[in-house]
C-alpha cells in the first residue's frame, strides 16, 4: 500500500508543478491538485505510523519537530 502511496504522490504533485506553471498557482485545478496531495501525504504518514507501532494517542501530539524514534525513546 505504501509503495502505492508514493507512486500517487510523486504523480499528483508532478500534476500539480505542471498546472500552476501553465495556469498559476491560484488556479482551481493547481489548488485541487494541492489539496489531494495533502490528503495523499497525510494518509501514507498515518500509515508510517501505524506500521511503525505508535500507540494512536501518540499521533495527537505530534508536531513537526517530533520523530518516531523520539517517540519510542518515551515509551521506554
Amino acid at each position: 500500500m505504501a509503495n502505492l502511496l508514493l507512486k500517487q504522490m510523486e504523480q499528483t504533485r508532478e500534476m500539480m508543478i505542471r498546472s500552476g506553471v501553465e495556469n498559476g498557482l491560484q488556479n482551481a485545478n493547481t489548488i485541487r491538485l494541492s489539496r489531494q496531495l495533502d490528503q495523499l501525504m497525510n494518509t501514507y504518514y498515518e500509515e508510517q505510523l501505524l506500521t511503525e507501532s505508535v500507540p494512536l494517542n501518540c499521533i495527537k501530539s505530534l508536531n513537526e519537530n517530533t520523530t518516531l524514534s523520539s517517540i519510542k525513546s518515551k515509551e521506554g
